[in-house]
């Protein structure tokens, strides 16, 4: 009885965050593109963000939330931080 107690009480909490994510992601993705809009970067390094900002949003298209604000802030962290939430879902 504990252990399913236990396992609705993690459900419970997959379940409250699990829209705290879906909304964020898109939200970094649009910050990183700002950011490089204004950003004087190599082409080299401007391709590599690109990538990593691409990488984020298809994650989230594919319901991997966590990973794709995970690949976003490392984006924002190229650029110089940006938002620099932090998030680590």
């Amino acid at each position: 009885m504990k252990n399913a107690l236990a396992a609705v009480a993690c459900l419970s909490l997959v379940m409250i965050f699990q829209p705290a994510w879906t909304f964020e992601c898109p939200s970094l993705v649009q910050e990183g593109r700002d950011l490089l809009a204004k950003a004087g970067l190599s082409s080299k390094k401007i391709s590599e963000i690109k990538a990593l900002l691409d990488g984020a949003l298809k994650l989230h298209e594919e319901g991997e939330h966590a990973d794709a604000v995970e690949k976003a802030n490392q984006a924002l962290k190229l650029l110089g931080g940006g938002s620099g939430s932090g998030s680590t879902y």
